[in-house]
């Protein structure tokens, strides 16, 4: 295959952890082991997607110090294994108390087995650096235009949702999709659960503790706390509660939600 025909547009995402350089500074004052190091950076590069050899996706992955550039074809099933592998990065760093932020685009990329450059890299990296701002991760319009495509395209709704709006305009990956709708079927439709169900839940409810610690221990430090106090309205927004398990983020700034059954919830 020739360069001309690799370097071709593909779906790209730069994606970060954010407080990175602090973690480095707790590294040299022993607040943080290197073992624990080993283990976050390890969490960041791994893919719990499908393989790349799947020729519709052709997903691959790049690490680049504290973060990883992703890309895949641009077609269906490239863009659903991107948007998951996102919403599985989320949630893994999630339950080790660190968010991410990045940038969802298309353009022209060459990525293989070694090495990854070219236009989408470089604009989703600005996203990531300049434009996201908050821990999510942005799609631009090109991207949307394909996801509304596909949706209208996808008879069994499998990717109803995956990408939404924020308040202030920019679309971003809806990365509590799916904790969204099983705390969704489990506490509001108030089912009975089995042991992998209440396994499941139970996730869910640590991780939405470990939100609320993220949230209180940023009270010093205003440029972190607004991105913290995003995400903590991002899930109370997202995330029924109502049972014994976990109840709404509490803290300044937040809007106080009430979840109806087979309605969203009222912003108060």
């Amino acid at each position: 295959m020739s360069s001309n025909i690799e370097y071709g547009e593909r779906y790209c995402a730069f994606v970060d952890i954010l407080g990175f350089r602090n973690l480095i500074d707790g590294l040299g004052k022993g607040e943080l082991s290197v073992e624990e190091m080993r283990g976050l950076l390890t969490t960041i590069h791994k893919h719990d997607g499908i393989s790349s050899q799947y020729w519709p996706t052709d997903f691959r992955t790049q690490s680049i110090s504290d973060a990883v550039a992703i890309s895949a074809n641009v077609n269906r099933e490239g863009l659903i294994e991107i948007l998951r592998a996102l919403e599985n990065l989320t949630l893994r760093l999630l339950d080790k108390g660190y968010f991410i932020r990045g940038g969802l685009v298309k353009g022209r990329l060459f990525h293989d087995e070694n090495v990854v450059f070219g236009d989408a890299l470089v604009e989703a990296f600005r996203i990531e650096s300049q434009v996201a701002r908050f821990p999510r991760v942005m799609a631009t319009r090109a991207v949307l235009l394909d996801f509304q495509q596909y949706v209208a395209e996808d008879e069994g709704g499998s990717l109803e949702d995956w990408i939404k709006q924020s308040d202030d305009g920019p679309m971003f990956v809806h990365t509590l999709r799916s904790t969204s709708q099983f705390a969704y079927r489990t506490k509001l439709n108030n089912l009975n659960l089995n042991p992998t169900e209440q396994k499941n839940l139970d996730v869910i409810t640590n991780r939405q503790n470990m939100i609320q610690k993220k949230f209180d221990e940023a009270i010093d430090n205003p440029l972190h706390f607004e991105k913290v106090q995003w995400f903590a309205e991002y899930w109370n927004r997202s995330v029924p509660y109502g049972g014994n398990d976990f109840s709404t983020i509490q803290g300044p700034g937040l809007n106080r939600m009430i979840w109806q059954n087979g309605e969203p919830p009222d912003i108060l």
